[in-house]
């Protein structure tokens, strides 16, 4: 991500991308990516979902 800020910013910057620009905005003091709380929160969703598929909700 540090090799693409300037293009990311002159892209959120635009005014096309409205929700890109406020995720843009909120990295401005730094980010921490924690891959692995990311990837657990969204295969959990994605098991809930199917749960609720299987057992008929």
């Amino acid at each position: 991500m540090d090799n693409r800020a300037s293009a990311l910013q002159k892209l959120a910057e635009s005014g096309r991308l409205p929700t890109f620009a406020k995720v843009v905005g909120s990295f401005a003091d730094g980010y921490d990516l924690r891959l692995d709380a990311l990837f657990e929160f969204g295969l959990t969703s994605l098991l809930d979902g199917l749960t609720s598929i299987i057992e008929g909700r």
